[in-house]
């Protein structure tokens, strides 16, 4: 099953969400454009700059990240801008 574990802080520091599943508006969660850090618990994932999965589109993964440990420290692992996610869903 996809998971991920999104983080406000880099370094997966502060507070965290975990989803299981797309989510078209993170502000329903109280997440919308303050994820710093990520870690991909399974699964591929898209991350979108926009609501409704609208926008600038990053691509993250169980096989990517720091050295393809799953983790994702900072958005320049992903390829995009600081707190600028609002929406994401399994790719």
């Amino acid at each position: 099953m996809p998971r991920i574990v999104l983080f406000k802080d880099s370094c997966m520091g502060g507070e965290s969400r975990s989803f299981e599943s797309a989510v078209a508006n993170l502000k329903d969660h109280g997440f919308n454009d303050v994820v710093s850090a990520l870690v991909v618990m399974d699964g591929r994932w898209e991350l979108f700059k926009d609501s409704n999965f609208q926008g600038t589109k990053y691509t993250v993964s169980f096989q990517g990240g720091v050295a393809d440990t799953n983790a994702y420290p900072s958005s320049r692992y992903w390829g995009g801008p600081n707190d600028e996610i609002s929406s994401l869903r399994p790719a």
